[in-house]
């Protein structure tokens, strides 16, 4: 999913300043992307205004929030990309895209968490309950997921999850570390006819600095989602083309999706299209806002970069 508009102040901290707001008893300061602001030591009522970038790192932290926003289907309302987490206690609250206040306020939260998207999110909802905005496209996830943690009273759970998952990166870099430093990896996606340059943001921001993938040099210069021009994309080699592929909503696969890249002339022109090099992840895979969701990401890049027989040679490292 691309990232979307930010809100104007950005501060981002992991951890809560002492005392910087006269906060009242049962209540402590807590800085985040839209500020400062005092909430519950204890929340016990939390709702969030997002699925997958709200609803699963919490679902993973053993927290399970009261409402969520979710995704309307034509065969109704769902959370997306969970990870297998039980969120039938869960009350729908409307579309990520615009969750429904009345929906919220009536469940009585006294914590409301969300994104930076849809923009005016805090000053809707901060009317309602207290409500932060944690930002997970402008900071690295390892930040973002500890942040869940210390909005909710369980910090020491997220570094828990950190440490497992330290433990679990360092096993999958040791099955490539002998072939990381020779290899040249550069990233695009496809969604919607557009062809998209994939900054180091999301599960990104974390999986390819713990993998030390060689990321290309214009791909290390990118901070957003970007459309990426004939030129560009024909002049930024690399050994393997990691395409991050969104699947066709109908039959849930993203060969249609491949498809159209691949026939695509600019690509095929490219020596990595060539060499068949170009290899497609699922776009479900790469996105998500938890510990479980970046190691997904990883084990899918660890595969492509470790298969044998790849020509390591297309760009000199």
């Amino acid at each position: 999913m691309k990232p979307f508009p930010k809100i104007a102040a950005l501060i981002f901290m992991t951890t809560t300043p002492a005392a910087a707001l006269d906060c009242e008893a049962g209540f402590r300061a807590f800085t985040h992307a839209a500020g400062e602001d005092c909430i519950p030591v204890d929340p016990k009522r939390i709702v969030t205004l997002q699925d997958q970038n709200g609803l699963l790192p919490l679902l993973e932290l053993g927290v399970t929030p009261v409402g969520s926003a979710g995704h309307l289907t034509d065969d109704g309302p769902v959370f997306r990309r969970l990870r297998g987490f039980d969120a039938s206690d869960v009350a729908f609250i409307g579309s990520y895209r615009e969750p429904d206040a009345e929906a919220v306020a009536v469940l009585n939260p006294d914590l409301i968490i969300a994104t930076p998207w849809p923009e005016g999110a805090y000053q809707t909802y901060s009317r309602i309950a207290p409500t932060v905005i944690i930002d997970m496209f402008s900071q690295r996830m390892d930040a973002t997921l500890l942040q869940f943690g210390d909005a909710v009273g369980r910090t020491e759970q997220a570094k828990a999850l950190q440490a497992e998952f330290e433990t679990e990166i360092a096993m999958i870099r040791q099955e490539i570390d002998d072939v990381l430093p020779l290899t040249t990896v550069s990233f695009v996606e496809y969604w919607d006819n557009t062809i998209s340059g994939v900054p180091n943001q999301q599960s990104l921001s974390l999986a390819v600095p713990a993998l030390g993938i060689v990321r290309t040099p214009y791909e290390q210069t990118i901070d957003d989602w970007v459309a990426l021009s004939i030129e560009v994309l024909g002049s930024n080699p690399s050994d393997i083309m990691i395409l991050i592929a969104n699947a066709d909503d109908q039959v849930g696969s993203m060969d249609p999706a491949v498809a159209e890249f691949m026939a695509n002339p600019v690509v095929q022109a490219t020596d990595v299209a060539k060499a068949g090099q170009v290899f497609a992840v699922d776009s479900k895979t790469v996105y998500g806002t938890s510990w479980g969701s970046v190691l997904d990401v990883a084990r899918a890049f660890a595969e492509v970069i470790g298969q044998e027989g790849i020509n390591r040679d297309l760009v000199i490292e």
